[in-house]
């Protein structure tokens, strides 16, 4: 049976919005917007702000993974490598991975399955040093992963932080700078149509409209 996680709601377009100036609490988004007055176009309560939040990060949580599960890493998908999430933020997920995940991630750009691209707009955790970006090669849709290292025995701790692109190349460079210049970023469901459009895969969650 399929999730349904509702439509886009001008409080999710806010929401998204305030993410893209930095990660903040849902009452940190409630007490910033009363004070630039944003309570005059939309209502704005604790249980509307939580509802929106928790239906963009269940939308943005299907979608990666659905694209994670469609993409073979070494024989296996890319969600198998992942052993515990620590973080959703709309179209992006935090999580500790398997290191061979790191380790086939990179050898995979010699077959062409990933490019290496920067990843200096991703920031370490603590304790964690950058240790490679790599992006899927579709041109649209495409999967980012970011993994970061923490030395220790056998041979220490990765995490990721992946995403889905809108696009790829120098499309991809057009959409940073619009997120940058409207401080927002891809709405999850918007994300959602581009998977299912270009590469047929159907994240297992209904739009309401």
């Amino acid at each position: 049976m399929q999730d349904t996680v509702g439509r886009l709601t001008p409080l999710g377009v806010m929401v998204l919005a305030l993410l893209g100036e930095g990660d903040m609490h849902p009452y940190e988004m409630i007490r910033l917007m009363r004070f630039r007055r944003d309570d005059r176009l939309v209502a704005i309560t604790n249980g509307t702000m939580y509802h929106t939040v928790a239906r963009l990060e269940r939308a943005g949580l299907l979608n990666l993974f659905c694209k994670m599960t469609h993409t073979d890493v070494d024989g296996a998908d890319a969600w198998s490598y992942v052993t515990s999430l620590f973080g959703v933020r709309g179209d992006r997920i935090f999580g500790n991975v398997a290191p061979e995940f790191w380790q086939h991630v990179k050898a995979s750009v010699t077959r062409g399955a990933f490019k290496e691209v920067d990843g200096a707009l991703h920031t370490p955790p603590p304790g964690f040093t950058a240790a490679g970006s790599f992006k899927s090669r579709e041109p649209y849709g495409n999967l980012q992963l970011t993994f970061f290292h923490a030395a220790g025995p056998d041979g220490g701790r990765y995490t990721v932080d992946a995403d889905i692109d809108d696009a790829a190349g120098l499309r991809h460079v057009f959409q940073v700078l619009d997120h940058w210049i409207a401080r927002g970023s891809t709405h999850p469901f918007d994300i959602r149509e581009i998977l299912t459009r270009y590469q047929r895969l159907i994240p297992d969650y209904d739009l309401v409209v």
